[in-house]
């Protein structure tokens, strides 16, 4: 089960941890440009 939720906009990436997650990163929404984003990945195991 994932544990973040992961939103792509037309110019940002975000990530939004859920349940236990949110409570140890200490943040709702962490947000990049997505001219910084390099790559990404799945991992569809989980």
């Amino acid at each position: 089960m994932s544990q973040n939720r992961v939103t792509i906009t037309k110019d940002a990436l975000m990530v939004e941890p859920l349940g236990l997650n949110m409570l140890w990163s200490f943040t709702r929404r962490l947000q990049f440009p997505l001219a910084h984003v390099q790559g990404s990945t799945f991992d569809s195991k989980w």
